[in-house]
């Protein structure tokens, strides 16, 4: 089945809105401005800050020290012509990929900087909301209110919200930068096939960044996922909602991608985080005799008709009985319960044709390209 071009400017919308709407300290949305070489916070920039196109750049740390990058389309409305032409400039790109870095490292040194204070009793704490894994990490929950982002929290946030600009690679002169306890471990850069941005993969890709397999994103209705698929004997559906149930379901998920169990408490505690934050996100796992098998949780996204199934996997030596079918059917499901009609998902090989023959579609491909840090 071939790409759908006629539904990417409503795939490009929901990105941009789910970028806007998950504006906790853990994520940023900012504005690349080529023609000045300025990256800065998408809201509340100053009269005359950053004049001309811009591209938009989501910026964010998981976990406590996986950063992440996407950016959007240069599309073909607008200003998209003088955009497209900033960026085929010498240099253009590869200033986009050290502004971008920089921008990460700044947030996470935020992060680490928050957590030193609630480590000491002087910030914010588990307390507040947050679930800590018992190494000093506190989970995104507790960032997610207004007073997170408050002016002076972090010198990202107090720069830009007062319209001050990042030169390419750099911060505002004199502000310091928090060096995290836990230095960022990794960082994914996240294209799309239809960026409209030739060359970005050669200036990651001499920035240090890995380039990985590609993906498809896949659009498609709720109501066509939300069957009843029959389970194997001794297979139960149940929701991630205790610390636990985040825990088992982030352990297994390591074994089934190849990751490392030592990761699972600290990505189980960014999971209770986003579960906690009340925007309609959830986790669903398959068990079977007390282990988990296969699972995967749902994010709406605020404002649109959309959300998201991530995180999805079976054991292998579970696959092929459906119950990725039914762990992806019940998400559906809860999807439906909210309201929202359309779900969209970055496919594997082994995944899109399960969701292809509920009539989903290719609209763009996605590569993640991945930098690691000694």
């Amino acid at each position: 089945m071939g790409e759908e071009p006629d539904m990417l400017a409503e795939y490009d919308s929901q990105l941009r809105l789910d970028a806007e709407a998950q504006g906790a300290l853990a994520r940023r949305l900012l504005h690349w401005y080529p023609r000045e070489g300025v990256l800065v916070e998408a809201p509340g920039v100053g009269e005359g800050a950053g004049d001309g196109p811009f591209l938009p750049v989501m910026t964010a740390v998981f976990a406590g020290e996986a950063g992440f990058i996407s950016h959007g389309a240069v599309g073909q409305e607008g200003n998209a012509a003088l955009l497209r032409d900033e960026l085929t400039r010498p240099g253009r790109l590869a200033a986009l990929v050290d502004a971008g870095v920089a921008a990460v490292l700044d947030l996470a040194g935020e992060l680490r900087g928050l957590d030193d204070e609630s480590a000491t009793g002087s910030g914010r704490n588990s307390a507040a909301g947050g679930e800590a894994d018992g190494t000093g990490f506190t989970a995104d929950a507790a960032l997610t209110t207004d007073t997170a982002l408050s002016p002076g929290a972090g010198s990202l946030t107090s720069a830009t919200r007062a319209g001050t600009v990042m030169q390419s690679g750099s911060v505002p002169a004199g502000t310091p930068v928090r060096a995290p306890r836990r230095p960022l471990s990794t960082l994914e850069w996240k294209t799309r096939s239809h960026d409209g941005l030739p060359g970005l993969g050669d200036a990651l890709r001499a920035a240090g960044f890995t380039e990985g397999e590609e993906e498809s994103v896949m659009i498609g209705d709720a109501a066509a996922l939300a069957v009843e698929v029959p389970l194997p004997d001794g297979v139960s559906l149940q929701q991630v909602l205790t610390l636990e149930d985040a825990l088992a379901l982030c352990i297994a998920a390591e074994d089934a991608f190849g990751g490392s169990a030592a990761d699972a408490p600290r990505r189980a505690a960014d999971l209770m985080g986003r579960l906690a934050r009340g925007n309609g996100t959830e986790a669903w796992m398959a068990v079977a005799d007390g282990e988990v098998v296969s699972g995967g949780r749902l994010e709406p996204v605020p404002g649109t008709d959309f959300a998201g199934i991530w995180g999805g996997f079976t054991l292998e030596e579970w696959r092929g009985q459906g119950i990725y079918r039914a762990v992806t059917a019940q998400r559906a499901r809860a999807a439906l319960a909210q309201g929202i009609s359309l779900i969209n998902s970055d496919s594997t090989d082994y995944s899109r044709p399960i969701l292809e023959r509920y009539g989903f579609v290719r609209v763009t491909g996605t590569t993640p390209f991945e930098r690691e840090f000694g």
